[in-house]
């Protein structure tokens, strides 16, 4: 191994045959040089490390090489093709943008590129990171590239081509370099390795072009980072870089996938212990989750899917988020319960909060901590038994065992009335390490009008389009009956917006969420009432005032009068001194003629329902 320069610089390709992972870009441009019908300005595309200076360079030795072979080959044997090799060619223009970015540096450019080359044929101006010129220097860039001298080429090379201006793409060659394979990476990482004479093992290569992402010269690098005594070897490179293996995944996977999630935990645990790197973990979780939604696609397994597919968001947001925990396992330990308790814990810790029950005994803290930090016995223990042997579907914490209709003065009730009543054999199963059964109990009562009324603007909170929920925000919950409320709306526009089947998916998902059961909704058009002994308005649907005018023409004047000044769950009954009719005359009368009478009787106008 050479010790006066690295590894990737002394194994840059010096032809195109050696250009990796670039084929569709190597036969353009050697049939550009084969034809001589090279362009005037190229500019290269791609991540970092995939060639696209090496590439600038070998189009530079094709054009001045005096021994061009004739599948257009550079010679690298003849006097131009080795001072470009060296670097020593003045014709062979290098610019690095980064550093020479302004004005100046492009005026400086314009007013050289008119001397002829000194001992090539072609003067070659290689811009690498062009992206980081200034505006005013592409502006002054412009004319030069669209009609430079005979003998001067342009070659941009760029990482992130959507800062360059339209104007300069449009005047070069684009080619689009892509992320080398890792078969190609592992490929290339061999045949330096025999040139060096180091053993390498081949898992500990394809864990370096994995770690690599796409880059030949970040893995040539971290390949002569990993050499120690002439070798390269699997489990160097993962204490070095504190990368799990293979089979810590698939292990790791075994335990989440079965339901062990203390084991998964102890297992997660031992690796921070052991200093691996949690984030570069997660993402190989990943990777490998994904390959086997592949699969479960191809054999269409739609559990599988559904299953993968949750695992995949929870790790996905995991790994966002262990750059800036402050307990770097917590994360990943939040998605791995979550991924065991899903929605119905979830659920249920929501519908304790909005719960005004008796407060009990939880049956996860009842048996003596369950779950304990870890201590001298392990990370994690049962102190009551084996908790790894107990089955998720023992815990009968569904939305049906959440009672609606408890209630005790307003008091936060406890968590442990969102689980089911008889927690007794739990406890007994913990102490014998036996199976549990679950508990069955009745299907809990429907939240009654109060509830729906009292949780309303939590309903609202989970409604996630604005126009709904400011929508939302003008309507009156009316009635409930039959697992299904109705509101009312004053305003046609606002009722237009929710009885959009989008606007109504999202709210019964929120009722949903808010209270663990399906409910329906219907919708209706309030009307104007008026309180003539309070002297305010308030709302009712068409119904609301017919009835309401029936029963004001079958009551006596003392009745009337008593009846005004009370109220309705939700809404107010009003009344006014009008002649009395029997009540089987207004039961006879026309829907017509019993609006025309409850807009006479209330004043207001009376908005007819569509």
């Amino acid at each position: 191994m050479s010790d006066d320069i690295s590894l990737y610089r002394k194994y840059r390709p010096q032809n195109f045959s050696h250009l990796v992972g670039q084929d569709h870009i190597r036969q353009t441009l050697l049939n550009a040089l084969r034809k001589k019908q090279v362009a005037h300005a190229y500019l290269f595309c791609g991540p970092r490390g995939t060639g696209k200076t090496t590439a600038a360079r070998l189009v530079s030795k094709g054009l001045n090489c005096l021994h061009l072979e004739k599948n257009a080959e550079p010679c690298n044997s003849c006097d131009i093709c080795r001072d470009i090799t060296e670097g020593r060619l003045i014709d062979i223009i290098e610019i690095d943008a980064a550093s020479n970015r302004g004005i100046d540096e492009i005026r400086d450019l314009r007013e050289k590129i008119q001397f002829a080359p000194t001992r090539a044929a072609k003067k070659v101006y290689i811009i690498d990171e062009v992206h980081m010129l200034t505006k005013e220097a592409f502006n002054a860039l412009l004319k030069t590239l669209e009609e430079p001298p005979a003998h001067a080429h342009f070659i941009l090379a760029t990482t992130e081509a959507y800062k360059i201006p339209e104007t300069i793409i449009s005047r070069c060659q684009r080619f689009d370099f892509k992320r080398i394979q890792g078969n190609d990476i592992v490929k290339r990482l061999q045949f330096i390795a025999e040139q060096e004479k180091i053993f390498a093992e081949e898992e500990a290569l394809i864990l370096i072009a994995q770690y690599a992402e796409g880059g030949l010269r970040d893995a040539i690098g971290l390949f002569e980072q990993m050499v120690v005594s002439q070798s390269v070897t699997m489990e160097y490179i993962q204490e070095y870089l504190g990368v799990a293996g293979k089979k810590s995944v698939d292990n790791f996977l075994h335990f989440v996938f079965s339901g062990n999630i203390l084991g998964a935990l102890e297992f997660l645990n031992k690796l921070y212990e052991d200093g691996a790197d949690l984030s570069q973990f997660t993402k190989t979780c990943m990777e490998s989750l994904r390959i086997r939604l592949l699969q479960a696609v191809s054999q269409n397994e739609e559990d599988a899917i559904s299953r993968i597919l949750e695992l995949i968001s929870l790790f996905q947001e995991a790994h966002l988020s262990i750059g800036g925990a402050s307990i770097p396992q917590l994360p990943l330990e939040m998605a791995l319960i979550q991924s065991a308790f899903g929605d119905r814990s979830h659920r249920s810790l929501r519908s304790f909060s909005r719960s005004d029950s008796t407060a009990t005994p939880s049956p996860l803290t009842t048996s003596g901590q369950i779950l304990r930090h870890k201590s001298s016995d392990g990370l994690l223990n049962a102190s009551a038994g084996n908790v790894s042997k107990i089955p998720m579907e023992s815990m009968d914490i569904s939305p049906s065992n959440i009672d609606f209709s408890k209630s005790n003065n307003g008091d936060t009730s406890s968590v442990a009335d969102s689980f089911s009543h008889d927690n007794s054999h739990i406890d007994d199963s913990l102490n014998n390490n036996s199976h549990i059964e679950s508990s069955k109990t009745p299907p809990s009562a429907f939240p009654t009008l109060s509830d729906i009324r009292k949780l309303w603007p939590r309903v609202l909170d989970h409604i996630v389009t604005p126009a709904f929920r400011r929508s939302l925000e003008q309507g009156e919950v009316l009635s409930i009956s039959d697992h299904s409320i109705s509101l009312g709306f004053s305003s046609e526009f606002h009722l237009e917006k929710v009885q959009k089947a989008q606007a109504q998916r999202e709210l019964e998902n929120s009722l949903f969420e808010v209270f663990a059961a399906r409910i329906s909704v219907n919708y209706k058009t309030l009307s104007l009432g008026i309180d003539i002994e309070n002297g305010f308005h308030h709302q009712m649907s068409s119904e609301q005032l017919a009835q309401s005018s029936k029963q004001s023409d079958g009551q006596s004047a003392a009745q009337r009068s008593a009846q005004s000044s009370t109220q309705s769950e939700g809404q107010f009954v009003t009344q006014n001194s009008v002649p009395s009719s029997s009540q089987s005359e207004a039961q006879s009368d026309t829907p017509d003629q019993l609006a025309e009478r409850a807009a006479k009787l209330f004043g207001g106008e009376l908005i007819e329902e569509d």
